[in-house]
This record gives structure tokens, sequence and C-alpha cells, in this order.
């Protein structure tokens, strides 16, 4: 990605470069085997950098890191009516409705009573992703609301 576009949208590369260091700091002591971030402005990505043996394209699992920014534009939804706690999530995504899924509502999900396993740290299908998704999505236990 360009400099310029980040230096065209006011991005600041003394921070920027901060932020490289420590990455670099904590790839090179062993504490991290690589790095990624990217910084938006208005909705357009003006910087990403990738540090160690990551690429532009790697993936990483990020799991609870989401909650709160998530649960953020939820409530955020809710408090303008275009979210209902208490519809079901099929109704709102229809793909969702498969492999026992159907019932399961948004208030189950903020309460984390849907019946989703715990995910492994280092999932075993983690290279195939059809099979991550089929193990994923599928309920394990019956929803407890």
């Amino acid at each position: 990605m360009a400099e310029t576009a980040f230096l065209n949208a006011g991005g600041n590369p003394k921070k920027l470069d901060v932020l490289r260091q420590r990455a670099s700091k904590e790839i090179d002591e062993g504490l991290l085997h690589a790095a990624q971030y990217a910084v938006a402005k208005d909705g357009e990505v003006i910087w990403q950098e990738s540090l160690g043996s990551a690429r532009d394209d790697s993936l990483f699992p990020v799991f609870s890191s989401t909650k709160a920014v998530m649960s953020a534009a939820a409530w955020l939804a809710i408090q303008d009516g275009m979210l209902d706690i208490n519809e079901t999530v099929a109704d709102i995504i229809p793909e969702f409705a498969t492999n026992g899924k159907e019932s399961i509502k948004v208030v189950q999900l903020f309460l984390h009573t849907a019946g989703f396993p715990m995910a492994p740290f280092r999932p075993i299908e983690w290279n195939d992703r059809n099979s991550r998704l089929a193990s994923w999505f599928k309920v394990r236990i019956p929803p407890n609301i």
C-alpha cells in the first residue's frame, strides 16, 4: 500500500513508525512470529503492513477480540430499531438456519446461551474452510433460553 495515500489522508508517519518499531521488537524477541496492522479513515484502508512471517493475505484467528466492537455496533442497531433481540438470527441471515440453529435468537448470542461449542485454540481442520465451517456451525447442545 502506497505511503502517499497514508500521508494524503493525514496519517502521522511518526506514530506509524512507533507501531512498526514495537511490532518488529516483539517479533525480534520471539514474542510474536508475525504482526499485521491496518489504518483506515472514512471507511478506506489507507495503510496496511505485514511483518515477520505474515503476508498481506495471511489470516489469523481473532476469537473473542471482536466481541466488544460487534456488541457496540449491535446495541446501536437495537437503539435505532434496526435489530430486535427477540428475533431469530435466521430471520436476519436465512443461511444460518441449518444444523439445528433455526430457533436461535439474537438475545441468545449476547448471553452466550445459543449452544455453540467452545472453539479449540488450534482447530484440527484449520486449513480446510468447509470442514471448519461445518464443525463450527453445528449446535451441539440445544439453546437454553
